[in-house]
């Protein structure tokens, strides 16, 4: 006899024994399934896992009558118990971060409003430098441009395309938006009925196909919509989120003053 934390109960597992062989996770069906579940099912050792749980210390210790049945809410109770529990965490990192401002002398203060307006200073520049070099806005360019512009851009997403190709228009229309959105990176797009030697340089065979250029550097492609929900009526801040994971862009979430921009203020005034 096991006490779980989730819920007032308490599980007898030889009570979930059925006949004939039959095996425990069967026999036990909504009494054990849902725990199996939140540890990722398969062939776990079920009174190994109870246990656990129960001396958990963190986890408040519930217990019932011997033969209590798991409620039906068990999962809901686990899932509210973890977000409870994530806020807590949050909410102590915010009254940390208040009681060191709170400590904080005038002196302090200072130099963080100093380093504060510098960081403002270096993204107004850099928003500046950046639209000037054509970015925050989405358009087809040359191989001949397109070679140029490595030099003078950190981060550059390059969408393969062809005119009679469907896919290739879809994913036009979210690349613009984001464009306008994301002056940090460049992006445009290659005919690949006008590019041949491209083309067969980076191995681009399938399309819609897009290049992620990093410090003049391919570092990786994605073919088609597989990494952004493989469907075409995908959600362009599916695609934005796909593209912040390989840092090519901001997170969506995230405002261009939170953004790593690095040593570019620098590379950009020597240039």
């Amino acid at each position: 006899e096991t006490c779980s934390p989730y819920g007032t109960m308490s599980v007898r597992l030889s009570s979930c024994m059925a006949p004939c062989g039959r095996s425990r996770r069967d026999a036990a069906g909504p009494l054990i399934r849902p725990l199996l579940s939140l540890r990722g099912g398969g062939k776990r050792d079920v009174h190994k896992w109870l246990n656990e749980l129960e001396n958990r210390k963190d986890f408040p210790q519930l217990f019932a009558g011997k033969n209590a049945m798991l409620p039906e809410n068990a999962l809901d109770s686990a899932i509210q118990y973890n977000l409870m529990k994530a806020a807590s965490a949050m909410e102590q990192q915010v009254d940390e971060k208040i009681k060191h401002l709170d400590e904080l002398d005038s002196d302090e203060i200072e130099r963080l409003r100093d380093k504060r307006v510098k960081r403002l200073k270096k993204i107004r520049y850099l928003q500046n430098k950046w639209r000037a070099m054509g970015t925050g806005e989405y358009r087809e360019v040359s191989e001949r441009d397109l070679f140029s512009m490595f030099r003078h851009h950190k981060r550059i997403i390059i969408h393969f395309h062809r005119e009679s190709t469907e896919r290739c228009k879809l994913l036009d229309k979210h690349l613009a938006t984001l464009a306008a959105e994301h002056v940090e990176t460049l992006f445009v797009k290659i005919d690949v009925e006008k590019s041949h030697f491209l083309v067969q340089k980076l191995n681009v065979k399938v399309l819609p196909c897009m290049k992620l250029i990093k410090d003049e550097q391919v570092f990786k492609t994605l073919i088609g919509f597989e990494a952004f929900g493989n469907r075409d009526d995908f959600k362009t801040r599916e695609l934005a989120m796909c593209l912040a994971r390989y840092e090519m862009i901001r997170h969506p979430d995230m405002s261009l003053d939170e953004f790593d921009v690095g040593d570019e203020d620098v590379l950009l005034s020597s240039e």
